[in-house]
């Protein structure tokens, strides 16, 4: 996991696969850097994820509550359709989610390129 500050952004590059230490991190990562460092928007970069499962998900669900309750918003990138389509045909809760394809579209959708 790899986690740049773009602004009043963090950017969260998450690698090929999510690990329950992966996910911790990001979860400290994304929520220290809400409450101490003026960041308003968490944008999690997925394009090199090969599959996400369930739980996992719950987890990203669960991170973009707390950075709400802490006052900041995220949306998801990169998502890939496999991995769309699995989370549609298992029933997940998918409202409220932003998501973008690339992480240049998310930059240009909350006005964050140059």
């Amino acid at each position: 996991m790899i986690s740049t500050q773009i602004r009043d952004a963090l950017v969260v590059t998450a690698g090929t696969e999510l690990s329950e230490q992966t996910l911790a991190g990001m979860t400290e990562t994304a929520l220290e850097n809400v409450r101490s460092n003026g960041v308003r928007t968490v944008i999690f970069e997925l394009s090199a994820l090969r599959v996400l499962d369930r739980a996992e998900f719950r987890e990203i669900r669960a991170l973009q509550q707390m950075i709400r309750m802490l006052g900041g918003s995220s949306v998801l990138v990169g998502l890939r359709p496999g991995i769309v389509m699995y989370l549609v045909e298992f029933d997940e809760d998918l409202s409220g989610i932003r998501a973008f394809q690339t992480l240049e579209d998310a930059l240009d959708a909350l006005a964050l390129r140059a």
